[in-house]
């Protein structure tokens, strides 16, 4: 055997080491942790610990009635923005978001402005977190920034989405 293939068996071997520590500590979790999609558990893990409030503030928004679905994002003021043609058609009564974790969330008001094609959404009830909206005052070329959605896939749907 060649040292190059010594050299892969020897990877093969440690990433199968590795999926078996996985699967070892996915059977340990805790009962809440295991309720968490998995593929949110790999964004949390990749986004770290400054992206994960940014993630729990992100909504998937759906209106079961047209089958629209688009992404709502959490202000800090309680309030869920999205855009206003994920909604159109729809009473607040018929519009429900779903963050990460899979919660439903259900609306009691909603704003809209058509000409900005923007949404806001007044939950139920109280939905701590959220975002701050930033200025774009001193905004300088070359600034980082990250954008966040929701795409459809990010998580598995909610039964009541399927059916």
């Amino acid at each position: 055997m060649s040292t190059r293939q010594k050299i892969h068996l020897l990877l093969c071997i440690f990433i199968f080491y590795i999926f078996l520590i996985n699967i070892s500590f996915a059977q340990t979790e805790n009962k809440e942790e295991s309720n968490v999609p998995i593929s949110t558990r790999w964004v949390l893990d990749a986004v770290g610990e400054t992206g994960r409030t940014t993630i729990n503030s992100v909504y998937m928004i759906v209106c079961p009635k047209t089958s629209k679905k688009g992404t709502g994002f959490l202000i800090k003021t309680g309030q869920i923005i999205t855009n206003e043609h994920v909604v159109r058609d729809c009473l607040v009564s018929e519009i429900y978001a779903y963050s990460s974790y899979r919660k439903k969330i259900s609306f009691r008001q909603m704003i809209l402005d058509k000409e900005r094609d923007l949404a806001i959404l007044i939950p139920a009830e109280k939905i701590q977190g959220g975002l701050s909206l930033g200025s774009d005052d001193n905004l300088l070329v070359g600034t980082l920034v990250s954008t966040w959605g929701f795409p459809l896939g990010y998580s598995e749907p909610p039964l009541e989405m399927v059916n």
